[in-house]
């Protein structure tokens, strides 16, 4: 279940086993795995399920050399999914050769 905390009464008490703070590719995983255990789980999310200007700004800042990593709000996103909503990358399992001790 999703809910917006503009929702919800002012000084209400939300009671959980685990709070997970992000709902990004690692808070989302982590919370799949948790809830199988049958665990309370709430999961904060600074953002929306959609992308919010006025939100994202809070992710605003300086890099020290901008040669080499773009500013965060241009690769972080303040939504449901995180920066995965804007990600062009992938992920794969670990092989097991990729836990193996190597030369």
């Amino acid at each position: 279940m999703i809910s917006d905390a503009r929702h919800i009464a002012c000084h209400a008490s939300l009671q959980a086993d685990i709070c997970i703070i992000g709902a990004g590719a690692a808070g989302i995983t982590l919370a799949l795995q948790l809830v199988k255990s049958g665990l309370h789980i709430i999961m904060l999310e600074s953002g929306n399920t959609t992308f919010e200007p006025d939100v994202q700004a809070l992710c605003e800042g300086e890099v020290a050399d901008p040669t080499l990593h773009s500013p965060p709000d241009k690769y972080r996103r303040r939504q449901l999914g995180g920066s995965t909503t804007i990600w062009g990358g992938r992920c794969v399992p670990f092989d097991q050769i990729d836990l193996e001790r190597r030369a």
